[in-house]
């Protein structure tokens, strides 16, 4: 039997992300991923650092799953252009060690940041909030509105995006691909975008801090989803030390993006707390999980018909 891969559309078609936004609720709720093997993702590197191949390998005995998210990572020599990403995720049946299918693994990273960033906003943003501040326009930016909206009665969405084509890609890709017609304003800098909005939301790729903590309200919540490393995060550090984090993974976020996120709480304590969370800014620093992607990739391959 040919084995089946499911490429974007196919992601678009199957999905249905109200339904995954509760499955990750009760996976959070229920302490699923305790049951899980994700080890630390391992990382390969061309003698020149200027490729990268990722690997994020999981286990689950309650989906009966092996998968792997491979990606790779090509940063062009000099400049200021962006890496080239590509990605897959690889589906075994953990019984009978059946390839079940291939995924693009792009598409899973935008359903499963979807659904993740919902249920954290849901959590951590004041149940009134109705303000979204945007920095960036790319794909994960689209897929945090989408998700987001879905918890949140939105009538303010406001966008800072680096070039008008790219804000215009991100309208008409919410329009297109998600039937979602809440109106954009585009606004001229990141501090006009995010000043004082009850959520924010970053998905860019920038080496520099790009959020200066006195544009953002006390209670505000931010769902950072952009590049991070040791040195660089798309919030101003101090702002990031001043708030109440949370990340996927503590050893994770640390070997990712530094020994900042120490202190981060996991998603999972911050189900538990819920109510009881300290008051004030909190933020969500995501690294990726590999838990994450097999959730959506099972959930993807499930509604497609090749999963009972």
């Amino acid at each position: 039997m040919k084995l089946r891969h499911l490429d974007r559309k196919d992601i678009d078609q199957a999905a249905d992300l109200d339904e995954l936004i509760e499955d990750m609720d009760a996976f959070l709720s229920l302490g699923v991923r305790h049951r899980m093997q994700t080890p630390l993702r391992t990382l390969l590197s061309t003698q020149s650092g200027e490729g990268l191949l990722v690997a994020m390998p999981s286990y689950s005995p309650d989906l009966g799953l092996f998968t792997t998210k491979l990606g790779t990572v090509i940063k062009p020599g000099g400049g200021d252009k962006a890496a080239s990403v590509n990605t897959l995720v690889a589906a075994f049946d953990a019984v009978t060690g059946r390839a079940i299918a291939t995924v693009d693994g792009c598409g899973i990273t935008h359903l499963k940041c979807a659904a993740l960033t919902a249920v954290v906003t849901r959590y951590c943003s004041a149940s009134d909030a109705h303000s979204l501040g945007v920095v960036g326009a790319g794909a994960l930016a689209c897929a945090q509105i989408v998700g987001i909206a879905r918890v949140r009665q939105l009538s303010e969405i406001s966008v800072y995006a680096r070039s008008s084509g790219s804000a215009e890609m991100l309208r008409r890709n919410l329009a297109e691909r998600h039937n979602f017609h809440t109106p954009l304003s585009f606004s001229g800098s990141v501090e006009e975008a995010v000043r004082n909005k009850m959520v924010v939301a970053t998905s860019t790729t920038s080496r520099q801090a790009l959020i200066d903590a006195g544009w953002l309200v006390e209670s505000v919540h931010v769902n950072c989803m952009g590049a991070r490393s040791h040195e660089t995060t798309e919030l101003d550090p101090l702002a990031l030390k001043d708030s109440i984090l949370l990340v996927e993974d503590v050893d994770t976020a640390v070997q990712e993006a530094g020994p900042t996120h120490r202190s981060g709480i996991v998603l999972e304590e911050m189900m538990r707390l819920r109510a009881r969370l300290p008051v004030g800014r909190t933020v969500f620093s995501s690294s990726g999980h590999g838990a994450f992607d097999m959730l959506a990739t099972a959930h993807v391959i499930r509604r497609a018909g090749l999963l009972s």
